[in-house]
């Protein structure tokens, strides 16, 4: 049986990682790896090869997809596969994720696997045949938005951190970035969203709430997205550097290596806010607090149009704090530094998130169901 994989964006690769992981110690599987940057250097650090590097960048145009799509139908028939799994790009632009689906014949079964609650890339204007979601939440806002058919797999990313000494790598990354046991720190997760306005502006006045906390010594932790630019992240830091406040980067490989670091993880929409709920459900004790940065009107406006905030859980099960007024966000730093605050989120998590260890399982049976209706 002979599968092939793609993957563009890191959160839906993260996922399919995992399942990769046990296909290819299946006999008789044959899995292929076809991924642009930043997925493919996961794949790799993850262990798996051979993974090939698709040599053409995303689109944004449908008058610029021709040389993509064209390659993609030059895959298909040069493994004609089985099955095809894919990740899938963000909303406004196509990779090869979304070039693969428009290119495939109908006796190819597709499947996306999807990390954000309800998202599909129309992009070509063409539904895979199934979209695994992480929750029953995500799949009836597929259902609703798009009409497409779903299977309810869970988080496959997660699974692992089941098995993480979770209380040993926090205080392991913390000395490694010398960050003493009364220091607090907050986390910025950096996003790819320089091109929006408010962004840079929400930084900036995020970093004035967290100056006036003259009461907590505290470090700024910034992980720069995988999308992120050199001149983007240099942005950022010139921000950092104009704040009079201690800052460091986040360089671990393992975003969870990142997250442990901190008390905040402060984010707009990024999907580490859903890894900082896993890490707490997962913990014996409250570790974080998963932070939503949605106060500036035209970041507003942008979840708004996207939906992103009705989708995800983060408000309707508080798996997160919404700061979402600029002049309360000295007076929300504080409250979400202080214990009772932690100790909500963590139990939050308890309360509310699915036990991950049976997603592999889910997606691989829905997998080999597809393969054996073939056969």
């Amino acid at each position: 049986m002979r599968i092939l994989v793609t993957a563009r964006d890191v959160g839906a690769a993260l996922n399919i990682i995992e399942i990769v992981k046990i296909l290819k110690q299946y006999a008789g599987v044959t899995v292929f790896i076809y991924a642009q940057p930043p997925a493919s250097k996961y794949f790799l650090r993850a262990g798996i090869q051979p993974v090939f590097e698709v040599p053409l960048p995303p689109t944004r145009s449908l008058n610029e997809a021709s040389d993509l799509l064209s390659y993609a139908n030059q895959l298909i028939d040069k493994l004609n596969p089985d099955i095809i799994l894919s990740g899938l790009s963000s909303p406004g632009e196509a990779g090869i994720d979304e070039a693969i689906i428009a290119e495939c014949p109908a006796h190819i079964k597709t499947f996306v696997l999807q990390d954000f609650w309800g998202e599909i890339n129309f992009f070509f204007e063409k539904l895979a045949d199934c979209y695994l979601c992480i929750d029953h939440h995500a799949a009836e806002i597929t259902k609703k938005r798009f009409n497409a058919k779903t299977e309810v797999i869970g988080s496959p990313r997660h699974a692992i951190y089941q098995t993480l000494n979770i209380e040993e790598q926090r205080n392991y990354i913390r000395e490694y970035f010398n960050i003493t046991q009364s220091t607090k720190t907050i986390g910025l997760f950096g996003q790819a969203l320089h091109g929006i306005p408010g962004y840079m502006e929400t930084i900036s006045q995020w970093l004035q709430g967290c100056l006036q906390q003259e009461k907590t010594k505290l470090v700024i932790l910034y992980r720069p997205h995988p999308r992120e630019s050199e001149a983007d992240k240099e942005e950022t830091i010139r921000l950092l550097n104009a704040s009079g406040l201690e800052w460091k980067i986040l360089s671990t490989k393992l975003v969870e290596e990142s997250l442990l670091a901190c008390d905040l993880v402060c984010s707009f929409f990024s999907n580490c806010l859903y890894d900082a709920a896993y890490l707490n459900y997962f913990s014996l004790r409250p570790i974080l607090t998963p932070v939503v940065l949605n106060f500036h009107s035209q970041i507003q406006n942008h979840t708004n149009q996207l939906n992103l905030y009705e989708a995800s859980p983060y408000r309707k099960q508080e798996l997160a704090f919404f700061c979402e007024s600029a002049h309360t966000l000295a007076n929300d730093i504080a409250h979400l530094l202080s214990k009772e605050c932690s100790y909500k989120y963590w139990l939050q998590s308890k309360i509310t998130l699915e036990n991950p260890s049976k997603s592999i399982v889910n997606t691989l049976t829905s997998l080999f169901n597809r393969i054996h209706n073939i056969a």
